[in-house]
């Protein structure tokens, strides 16, 4: 007889538990939850591309509303599902896990140009990836990596360009490594740039063997956000171009501790006019060059004919 309480105690709390797991009246099911929230993302992410007709609250909020109408949801069953989300935070998981997924299949079908691109597009022979990438702070995709191993002529100029939705920080990487060990790179960092447009001027006495490139947004809370119209041409020199090439960083292969620059056509003839110093040497010193490295070097590159839209850690999930 004294087991009956007991039983009894233990019956009324799994059934307490039970009712806490049950989703409650206002909440609707996980599938349209996902449906909702990942059209919700990329609907902001949209609106920040085309910030003059959506610049207002109340522009923003109509799209919203809308989204919901669509989906047969209102705007407190939109809340109710939230917040009861908020609270369970297994099911909040395991539903935000299904909207990052949900995004990743989205993004695959962005592999068009933009409208009023195909030029550039067409000129992009060697960027064979989707020409639009999408970041979230719902997924781990704050960054972006690429690794192709084309054909290029020595002393090739490379430009690796792309359209932001808005303006973002952004630390942005292209460098290439040579069939002989060395490599060239260069590092730039935007602080509210929606054009991003990095160069490099490839070593006229060596063979490129693969170009690579790291792009990475620096603040989580400027997501979401787009990238379209992303390329990665032959680019023709400019004038004010030589100044740019020549902060880019050179290294020589494994083994030899120093860098050299590039030799630049412009500076060519003013070099060989000009007299070595006194020790017949290069008279860049390799330790002052080391020290101001970029924390991107080609041995943590992506292996070649790699394409990872997300190389960032994975973020933190969203929260209301």
């Amino acid at each position: 007889m004294r087991k009956t309480p007991i039983i009894g105690a233990a019956l009324l709390s799994l059934a307490l538990l039970a009712g806490c797991e049950k989703r409650p009246e206002g909440v609707v099911s996980e599938n349209k939850a996902v449906d909702v929230l990942t059209d919700l993302q990329l609907a902001e992410a949209y609106m920040d591309m085309h910030g003059g007709e959506y610049s207002s609250q109340e522009a923003r909020r109509a799209v919203k509303l809308r989204i919901l109408q669509d989906n047969g949801m209102s705007e407190e069953e939109f809340q109710s599902t939230i917040d009861w989300y908020g609270h369970n935070m297994d099911r909040y998981s395991k539903l935000y896990d299904k909207v990052y997924k949900r995004l990743e299949s989205r993004r695959k079908d962005y592999s068009e140009p933009s409208s009023g691109h195909d030029e550039m597009q067409e000129q992009s022979t060697l960027w064979p990836y989707p020409s639009m990438t999408f970041f979230s702070h719902l997924t781990a995709e704050d960054a972006m990596r690429f690794s192709v191993s084309p054909s290029l002529a020595r002393g090739e100029v490379l430009e690796w360009s792309m359209r932001l939705s808005k303006p973002a920080s952004m630390e942005v990487t292209l460098g290439v490594d040579y069939r002989d060990g060395a490599s060239s790179l260069v590092n730039r960092a935007y602080g509210g740039s929606r054009n991003i447009k990095v160069k490099l001027q490839t070593d006229s006495t060596r063979d490129v063997k693969r170009v690579y490139g790291v792009l990475r947004v620096l603040e989580r809370g400027s997501l979401p956000l787009w990238a379209d119209s992303i390329s990665l041409t032959n680019a023709a020199p400019t004038p004010t171009d030589y100044s740019y090439f020549s902060t880019q960083k050179n290294l020589l292969p494994p083994g030899k501790n120093n860098y050299r620059h590039i030799p630049i056509p412009s500076q060519e003839k003013d070099r060989q006019e000009s007299a070595p110093d006194a020790h017949g040497g290069d008279s860049t010193d390799p330790h002052k060059l080391s020290e101001s490295a970029p924390h991107a070097l080609p041995a943590s590159a992506p292996s070649s004919g790699a394409f990872r839209p997300g190389a960032g850690s994975r973020s933190s999930r969203m929260h209301k």
